[in-house]
C-alpha cells in the first residue's frame, strides 16, 4: 500500500464514521438532544479529517510526480 492509499483508507474510515454520527444525531426518537449535538460536532470533525487527509495524499502525489520530472 503507497502512502497515498493509506492516507485514502483513512479518509474513507471517517467519512464512514462520519455517517453514522450524522445517523445518531437525526435520531430524536431515541438519543438524548445532549448526545445528538456531539455527534452533529464528531461528524464535522470526521469530514474535516477526511477532507485533510486527502489534501496531504494529493501533495504526496503532487510531490512524487515534480521529483519523476
Amino acid at each position: 500500500m503507497t502512502p497515498e492509499e493509506a492516507y485514502e483508507f483513512a479518509a474513507q474510515w471517517h467519512e464512514k464514521q462520519a455517517k453514522y454520527c450524522l445517523e445518531i444525531s437525526q435520531d430524536d426518537m431515541r438519543v438524548s438532544q445532549d448526545i445528538r449535538d456531539k455527534a452533529l460536532t464528531a461528524m464535522k470533525h470526521h469530514n474535516a479529517s477526511a477532507v485533510g487527509l486527502r489534501h496531504y495524499a494529493g501533495q504526496l502525489h503532487r510531490k512524487e510526480l515534480l521529483d519523476v520530472a
